[in-house]
């Protein structure tokens, strides 16, 4: 219910920023991303316990843009996330396993450059909608153990390639990081207290300075544009 309230909000937004000015645009957007959460608790243990695997996650949403002039303009996207880690290691026995993350995010970005080319820069607010832990047949819904809300920034740089007066194809790619720590389960499926609690049980030395999630997403777009 708060995801569709939240689309509707922004549906609403775009339509009115649509109104404004004579250089504005819609459209759509997919993008293909590298994706990692980075713990230090997990880095640690890189090698036997717990090591990442490159992972790829992706988004799709609405883009709608409000260009000042010919080199400045602010967009802004409404994008479904997933965020993906992947992790293997071999103890107590070997394992592969898998965090999953969708999330809304919704960057705010200025936009320089001319009418082909740009750079982009801005903030970007995210709010989680389900998170999964996978490990083999085995599937926990770990929603609970993430943050709600994550607030980072984003950068990148993009082309319009024109298909006619008002269309084009909108290219780039985009850097996104977040400030956060969004805390979650490690790749044992642990969380900070499970660790917290063996370290206290003499089973386990933990820091608990060392147990921070922060998510990390760069990759490629595509989508199309509509320029009033």
């Amino acid at each position: 219910m708060k995801t569709l309230k939240l689309f509707i909000l922004l549906l609403c937004f775009s339509i009115s920023f649509s109104s404004f000015g004579q250089t504005k645009y819609i459209g759509i957007k997919y993008t293909e991303a590298s994706t990692w959460l980075v713990n230090k608790q997990v880095s640690d243990d890189a090698g036997d316990k717990q090591s990442y695997v490159p992972s790829f996650g992706n988004n799709i949403g609405i883009i709608a843009g409000y260009d000042f002039s010919d080199n400045l303009g602010i967009k802004i996207n409404f994008l479904f996330t997933s965020h993906i880690q992947k992790y293997e290691g071999n103890k107590p026995s070997d394992y592969e396993s898998k965090i999953d993350l969708k999330t809304i995010d919704i960057p705010v970005l200025i936009k320089a450059g001319n009418e082909v080319a740009y750079f982009e820069i801005g903030p970007v607010f995210s709010v989680l909608t389900k998170a999964e832990y996978i490990n083999g047949n085995n599937t926990s819904d770990v929603s609970k153990d993430f943050k709600n809300i994550n607030f980072g920034a984003a950068i990148g740089a993009g082309a319009d390639i024109g298909l006619s007066e008002n269309f084009f194809i909108n290219i780039g790619f985009r850097f996104t990081g977040g400030f956060l720590d969004i805390q979650g389960v490690n790749a044992l499926g642990q969380t900070k207290q499970d660790l917290e609690d063996l370290e206290i049980g003499g089973i386990f030395d933990f820091d608990s300075d060392e147990f921070a999630t922060y998510s990390i997403r760069g990759g490629l777009y595509a989508g199309l544009k509509y320029k009033f």
